[in-house]
């Protein structure tokens, strides 16, 4: 399987949507690869998350558009996930920010995903529902979604799976995500 790395180092907001639009154009190509990879800075917001964070999201929503335009042919085959490698606190710290947490959320889009809903359980954020009594809890363990992409969208086995994710291998893929 063919992968494009579409990212080594930061990329400006042009430039993550400009790489999403190579993306979107090199997976629809005949010979193309199955899977891309584009990373985008800003997430992590220790001060003045606000403004940071609109700035940030809103160039995501631009690089998804750009990247689903340009995988028009594709689409209905398509899944994209959109993760974080750790979550935010549940509340700002003193400089207008949040702090590193324990729970975050994960977007899949994509015409392969039976979506428009909640996949997942939310535990609240009332002083005795957070963990540590700063973070919001973890209902849903990240990789189980990253599995579920690799095993029930793209088919790898369970030796690929164990290569490819050993911590992860014996997570259970979360069901029904995908259309097909």
């Amino acid at each position: 399987m063919q992968t494009l790395l579409a990212r080594r180092h930061a990329l400006s907001a042009a430039s993550f949507v400009a790489a999403a639009t190579s993306a979107g154009q090199a997976l629809s190509g005949p010979d193309g690869p199955r899977v891309a990879l584009l990373q985008l800075d800003g997430i992590d917001t220790h001060v003045a998350q606000g403004e940071r964070l609109s700035a940030t999201l809103g160039t995501l929503a631009r690089g998804v558009v750009a990247f689903s335009e340009a995988a028009a042919a594709i689409w209905r085959q398509t899944v994209v996930l959109g993760i974080t490698e750790f979550g935010r606190s549940a509340h700002f710290n003193d400089q207008g920010g949040t702090d590193h947490g324990s729970a975050s959320v994960a977007f899949l889009m994509g015409g392969a995903i039976a979506g428009g809903r909640i996949a997942g359980r939310w535990p609240g954020l009332a002083p005795d529902q957070l963990h540590e009594g700063t973070d919001l809890a973890v209902t849903t363990d990240a990789r189980s979604i990253v599995n579920a992409v690799l095993k029930d969208h793209l088919g790898l086995s369970s030796q690929a799976m164990a290569m490819v994710a050993p911590n992860a291998s014996g997570l259970q893929a979360i069901k029904g995500l995908f259309l097909v």
